[in-house]
């Protein structure tokens, strides 16, 4: 979706942006569960955009809400499902979002007036005075945006303000604290993923064989428009065993089970960083964190903003930590990154392991209504997901591709993070270009598991800087397994 209010940008009349909320790609072949998911996500987003104050950006997303469930949604062929009846009955109640659309409707044409008027005013000034000074264009950055540097730190210490005034609301509201530890606590996990294996004498039985490496003919095309992955040779094999009988087929080599990913950075734990850790910010930036909005920085091919997701740099360590156990066995694992909108930029600050069923080149959730309930009621936005492989190098299978198309249909700025711990690089983010990658898997109706897609080669591309994605060192995170 596009950002009509931008830092530094003038505000747009009511049928401006109302226009630009019924712009969007709907296609009724991308499964029920995601649509949900959509609706879901534009209502969170426009309640914090609202309670932030840029209410230009709520009456957007309230309207594009409405445009979905009540044009779309009821059409679509899995309507009629029994497993969704309980969710389209929900769906047609938008009674709220005609509500606030009316209190907005008559702030924002305030708005629009006094900034039509105050521009008339500035060039009648320029007219009588000199017509050599310059006036203040439509478009001039603000002076917060001139101010304020894009940096972690910053970022940081916004992220925390806004974390303890959520918390304080939820504890006055009377539900727990997403703070508090669960009664049942997390599984200890090995402190080096190289040195250390898991005490659990579960996982030391032989390794199952391994799939046998992608045919040249579906090996994927590297990122575009970034630099080329090189091609990799996976760790030596070991000598496979003695051939079975003519009767029976030969066995596949295994890849070897020790890991060779790095170690975490040496000064900083796996565990959550200590809440009470503080950072030294100066008295202006302070002055400013309360009406700071942070810039979106980085488009689309489309032109279109992103706005930038802060990624915390140890949550990847933490998850290779945690997928141990599968890696070692060369099966993949999947997590989902879940966070939070402040101030126009999106914070990963929960990893949450949902149910799963994986092996060697597929990973995939089961149960997401437990998973879509946690995080509805933990106030979370989904904001991608994060996945190994471990027997392939880092990049985005066909699967991969599909999977990911979904999560960037509910949000735009949607990464996903793939970690090859066998493999360098081992790990990347990305996105689907858009256009063309979006549109094209999109519209794939190719029914096998592995496949290529025609012009593979601009399909998706790197999120980190300059891309929309900044890690971020100092960043809490907490760590959630829904495994049973």
């Amino acid at each position: 979706m596009d950002y009509v209010s931008d830092v530094g940008r003038a505000p747009l009349s009511v049928q401006e942006i109302a226009a630009k909320a019924i712009q969007f790609d709907y296609n009724n072949t991308i499964p029920l569960r995601y649509w949900l998911r959509t609706a879901d996500t534009l209502l969170k987003e426009a309640d914090i955009y609202e309670r932030e104050g840029n209410e230009q950006q709520a009456y957007m997303l309230l309207l594009r809400h409405a445009e979905l469930v009540l044009k779309y949604l009821p059409d679509h062929p899995d309507a009629k499902l029994a497993e969704y009846a309980r969710h389209m009955r929900a769906l047609k109640t938008v009674t709220d979002d005609i509500r606030r659309l009316e209190r907005l409707k008559p702030r924002i044409f305030a708005q629009y007036v006094a900034y039509e008027e105050a521009q008339k005013e500035r060039e009648a000034r320029r007219a009588a005075l000199d017509a050599n000074r310059t006036s203040t264009r439509s478009g001039s950055s603000s002076p917060a945006a001139e101010t304020q540097k894009l940096d972690a730190q910053f970022a940081v210490q916004v992220a925390r303000k806004e974390f303890a005034r959520r918390e304080a609301e939820r504890l006055a509201r009377g539900r727990p604290s997403s703070l508090t530890p669960s009664p049942a606590p997390l599984p200890q996990f090995p402190p080096s993923i190289v040195s250390t294996p898991p005490t659990d004498t579960s996982y030391d039985r032989p390794s199952p064989p391994p799939v046998p490496p992608l045919p040249e003919s579906l090996r994927p095309p590297a990122v575009p428009k970034k630099t080329p992955l090189p091609p990799l040779t996976p760790p030596p094999l070991p000598t496979p065993p003695a051939p079975f009988s003519a009767t029976s087929p030969p066995s596949l080599p295994s890849l070897p089970l020790t890991l060779t990913s790095p170690p975490p950075p040496p000064k900083l734990p796996l565990e959550l960083i200590a809440p009470s850790t503080t950072i030294t910010i100066s008295p202006s930036k302070q002055r400013l964190l309360s009406d700071f909005q942070f810039p979106s920085t980085a488009r689309l091919e489309s032109g279109q903003r992103l706005r930038t997701i802060f990624l915390p740099s140890l949550l990847r360590h933490k998850f290779l930590a945690i997928a141990f156990p599968n890696t070692r066995r060369n099966l993949e694992t999947c997590g989902v990154l879940c966070g939070t909108l402040i101030q126009n930029a999106l914070f990963i600050s929960r990893l949450v392991i949902p149910e799963q069923v994986v092996t060697s080149d597929t990973c995939n959730m089961t149960d997401e209504e437990s998973l879509f309930h946690y995080v509805d009621s933990e106030d979370l936005m989904v904001l991608g997901w994060i996945h190994t492989h471990p027997m392939y190098e880092c990049f985005m299978s066909s699967v991969d591709l599909h999977n990911h198309c979904g999560y960037q249909l509910m949000l735009p700025e949607s990464i996903a993070v793939v970690c090859a711990p066998r493999f360098t690089p081992d790990w990347g983010v990305f996105r689907l270009t858009d256009p063309p990658g979006v549109k094209r898997i999109m519209e794939c109706r190719e029914k096998s598991l592995f496949h290529r897609h025609e012009g593979a080669e601009g399909l998706y591309t790197d999120a980190l800087r300059p891309g929309h994605v900044v890690e971020v060192g100092e960043m809490e995170f907490e760590v959630v397994d829904l495994r049973k």
